[in-house]
């Protein structure tokens, strides 16, 4: 008796952890409210993981236009790979650049707005100094 009695319970157990998602899908949603709306597109619209734009002071080292790759060296000397995109805006004064315009600009001093990815730092402007 008490082994039939064990077996009972266990099968309701499980058919109660079973049915548990199916009663929660069932539910009616939620009401949202214009604030909790605002709140859900502004989430939905950055998304995380994603760092806040950076800028940096530094000097050219090398320029691969083959790979949209500009390297610079940081203040206290450590080498970027910064990934040059088809938005990137390139200046010298008031002039646009394309990236292969750099070949000669190696050690010139430049400021870039970049943002920091895993894939590695997309830069969004740079500003050839002088």
């Amino acid at each position: 008796m008490k082994k039939m009695s064990m077996q009972a319970l266990a099968i309701a157990a499980c058919s109660f952890l079973f049915a548990c998602p199916m009663l929660a899908a069932t539910r009616a949603p939620a009401k949202t409210t214009a604030k909790t709306a605002a709140k859900a597109a502004n989430s939905a619209m950055a998304p995380r993981g994603v760092w806040p734009e950076e800028t940096m002071s530094a000097t050219i080292v090398n320029i691969d236009p083959a790979r949209r790759l500009l390297i610079v060296k940081g203040p206290n000397g450590t080498p970027f790979d910064m990934v040059v995109t088809a938005s990137t805006r390139i200046e010298s004064g008031s002039h646009r650049l394309h990236l292969g315009d750099l070949q000669s600009d190696a050690n010139k001093p430049v400021t870039v707005r970049f943002v920091p990815e895993r894939s590695g730092d997309i830069a969004r402007s740079l500003r050839l100094a002088g």
